[in-house]
């Protein structure tokens, strides 16, 4: 629900929104990028580096103190009955530990050194130096090893926090902000620093200071609508994680600070706009705590808005605007003033709380398939009325596909689904009791967009299937219903590449392994739904290619992909099933299918999947 002049950042936006989904309530006024300036440095650990002898270490060790003489090579090896060569491979780590002397090529002695690793199994401990790379954080005094974190250049500027703010990082600080213990945990944890195969590091040698690197680093301004609060957030943009520590620094209550940072974002003259509060406004720490009630009493349209606003105002809004009329019905302006009606797509605007119940009717009217695209999705708002909805849809035969994920890997996504729940959604089933509903991981995404039957398109800035969060202060909302098939088949162009690409991801999962049948029936029911069963035939031959163990979970695979396509095909799905049916015959004759013991199934379901492409003709 960003304001229409607030200054985010471009490439903030998605950082913004998920702040307003956890603060709950509350709008970000202002984003910018900064960097957090960190310095590199080099640390020369010294490592008490122990090691343990081998069992062959121990024997040669054991003939040299048993011998008054130089021992031999050749008489070890021959008393041992091993080649001599691996006598001399295990005397040479001896020898360069110095616990046995060389007297000529043949023959070695043991040292003082040798007697007391012989007694105790050991080899004598040996200090080592090795360095690390390491970076202090300026704003937090955080030690930090990976490298890919940082930038060379910082092109923002540095965060605005007053110098005394920052850490000292001078050479007799070093010791307090690297101490040995602390130094030790960070480096194991960052998996660079083995202790059981490298050894104990026991003192910091020297350290080398280099340059200065930077952390990209987002600077938000939030405000509470319920009690009008300020306060910063911050996020570290390469991890996508809140920077609490720098929140604690800047949310404190001095007013200098406070004005830095506001003119440093750019968001001082937010509430000098026309319409806002006085040009002499300036926060200060009472301000911090409570926004000044003028900006509530702005009134008419100049109100700060309580709902999604667009975050770039469209430049044609200066431009003199159509009649809402002509917007809406497709109708053409003649003349002055006088609106004359063509035959168009009708266009509605859906706000606020009348959108969920025109979601639940535009689902209840499908009749061949549903793609939704939904960031987030959890029981609150997927509750009963929308999984009886979905049954519904399933006995009738009407397909679902839905591509959630707000990060670009998964493995980031804060929010998952409740695995209970994407085990009901996944388990409607057809009446062929075959699966209805595929849920897909799409990823990086933020529009919520649905596409019924090819025709019918619904978007705006509705979570449909996740719960916004405010049951009191509901948050304004708008979506956009058209029926024209031109906008639904753009919108199907720009997704279904990217469901094809995950299902292939997915499919790939079940060949390696047989057992994965939740990703068998998803692949299945999402080919069938996006209307690219080919697709589906295609990766099943590459089951078939795989070798005989696997020729019958592959005629089980072909029966399920006949049966998902079944109803009362129209359109564009009617003539992918027919398609379908030409390359399956030919994939059954390249194959010798019919050899297979299962393959009566599969014919049967051929057979069903075209009666109904046959009635469709008819």
């Amino acid at each position: 629900m960003f304001l229409s002049y607030s200054t985010i950042e471009n490439g903030l936006e998605k950082y913004a929104d998920e702040i307003e989904h956890q603060y709950g309530g509350g709008t970000v006024l202002g984003g910018k990028t900064f960097g957090v300036p960190c310095v590199r440095l080099t640390v020369d650990c010294q490592i008490k580096r122990p090691h343990s002898l081998s069992i062959l270490q121990y024997f040669i060790l054991k003939a040299a103190v048993n011998n008054n003489q130089p021992t031999s090579v050749q008489q070890l090896a021959l008393a041992l009955e091993l080649d001599k060569l691996f006598i001399e491979t295990e005397l040479q780590e001896l020898l360069s530990e110095e616990l046995v002397l060389a007297v000529d090529k043949d023959h070695f002695t043991i040292t003082h050194e040798g007697e007391q690793s012989y007694k105790s199994g050991n080899l004598i401990e040996q200090l080592v130096v090795k360095p690390y790379r390491i970076f202090i954080d300026l704003a937090s005094g955080e030690i930090m090893t990976d490298d890919g974190k940082f930038l060379r250049d910082n092109p923002w500027d540095d965060f605005p926090l007053p110098p005394e703010n920052y850490v000292d990082y001078s050479d007799s600080k070093i010791s307090k902000l690297c101490d040995v213990a602390k130094l030790r945990h960070v480096l194991t944890s960052s998996g660079i620093y083995h202790p059981k195969e490298e050894g104990e590091i026991v003192r910091i040698a020297n350290v080398t200071q280099g340059g200065r690197v930077y952390r990209k680093t987002g600077l938000f301004l939030v405000q509470n609508f319920k009690d009008s609060a300020l306060s910063f957030r911050t996020i570290d943009l390469e991890t996508g994680k809140p920077r609490s520590d720098l929140e604690k620094v800047i949310n404190i209550k001095t007013e200098g600070l406070c004005q830095l940072i506001m003119d440093r974002m750019g968001v001082d003259d937010l509430f000098e706009r026309e319409g806002g509060v006085s040009k002499d406004f300036h926060p200060s720490p009472s301000s911090m705590l409570t926004m000044p009630q003028q900006l509530h009493e702005r009134g008419g349209q100049d109100e700060i808005p309580h709902g999604n606003v667009d975050r770039e105002v469209d430049s044609a809004e200066a431009k003199p605007r159509k009649p809402m009329e002509a917007q809406q019905t497709g109708a053409v302006q003649v003349g002055k003033g006088k609106v004359e009606k063509s035959p168009g797509p009708e266009i509605r605007l859906l706000m606020d709380r009348k959108i969920r119940p025109e979601f639940l009717k535009a689902l209840r009217s499908a009749s061949q398939d549903v793609v939704i695209i939904s960031p987030w999705i959890n029981r609150e708002a997927t509750n009963y009325e929308v999984l009886e909805v979905l049954k519904e849809l399933g006995r009738r035969r009407v397909l679902v596909i839905i591509g959630w994920g707000y990060w670009e890997r998964q493995e980031k996504e804060k929010r998952l689904p409740d695995p209970s729940l994407l085990a009901e959604l996944q388990s409607i089933k057809t009446l062929d009791n075959v699966q209805s509903v595929a849920v897909v991981w799409l990823g990086n995404e933020h529009s919520k967009v649905i596409g019924i039957d090819h025709k019918v398109t619904l978007s705006g800035s509705f979570n449909w299937l996740s719960y916004r969060g405010h049951r009191t202060n509901f948050i304004g909302q708008t979506v956009t219903i058209t029926d024209s098939p031109r906008v639904a088949e753009k919108m199907m162009e720009k997704y279904k590449g990217r469901f094809l690409k995950a299902l292939d991801k997915l499919w790939d999962k079940y060949v390696r392994d047989s057992s994965s049948a939740g990703e068998r029936d998803t692949c299945i029911c999402a080919w069938s739904c996006l209307r690219e069963p080919c697709e589906g035939l295609s990766a099943i031959q590459r089951l078939l290619r795989g070798g005989a163990d696997r020729l019958k979970d592959a005629v089980e695979c072909l029966e399920r992909l006949c049966l998902s396509q079944r109803g009362a095909l129209k359109d564009g799905r009617a003539v992918a099933a027919s398609e379908f049916l030409v390359e399956l015959e030919k994939t059954i004759e390249s194959f010798d299918l019919r050899a297979v013991d299962n393959f009566s199934e599969l014919k049967r379901a051929q057979r069903l999947l075209a009666e109904d492409v046959s009635y469709v003709r008819q």
